[in-house]
Order: structure tokens, then sequence, then C-alpha cells
């Protein structure tokens, strides 16, 4: 149970960071 509960976290974790990470790119590129 704790391994599926876990899984969708992270995916959104990593949604999470790649987009703040592109924002970021993108300030910095202009």
């Amino acid at each position: 149970l704790k391994r599926e509960i876990i899984k969708p976290i992270k995916s959104k974790i990593k949604k999470w960071r790649g987009s703040k990470y592109w924002k970021f790119n993108t300030l910095y590129k202009k």
C-alpha cells in the first residue's frame, strides 16, 4: 500500500519541479 501511495506523490513532485525549473530557465534566458 505504501508504494502505491508514494508513486503518485513522486510523479506530482517531478511535475512541480519541472514546471518550476522551466519557469526559472525562461526568466533567466531573457
